[in-house]
């Protein structure tokens, strides 16, 4: 296993979220709360992740992702975006 201790904050939780049986990343994207399931890096400033609360893959631009946060996948609880308070 290399040492990841060097590596920016968002790539390490990047990094253990890429298990997604166990952990899902919450971000705040564009100002919007956020919880993907990260699929890869497209580049180095792009990041490929299942959008849980879209239900669909989307690119997340690195320099907009703020307030990253590693949660458990059995924690993880997204509204829909109808606004109605339902739970996926």
């Amino acid at each position: 296993m290399f040492k990841n201790y060097r590596l920016p904050l968002l790539d390490r939780l990047v990094a253990r979220s890429f298990d997604w049986d166990v952990y899902v990343l919450e971000i705040e994207y564009k100002g919007e709360r956020r919880v993907v399931s990260p699929i890869r890096w497209k580049r180095n400033d792009l990041l490929l992740a299942y959008c849980l609360n879209d239900g669909r893959p989307k690119h997340f631009l690195r320099k907009e992702i703020s307030y990253p946060r590693l949660i458990d996948s059995s924690q993880a609880h997204v509204a829909s975006e109808k606004g109605d308070g339902n739970e996926i």
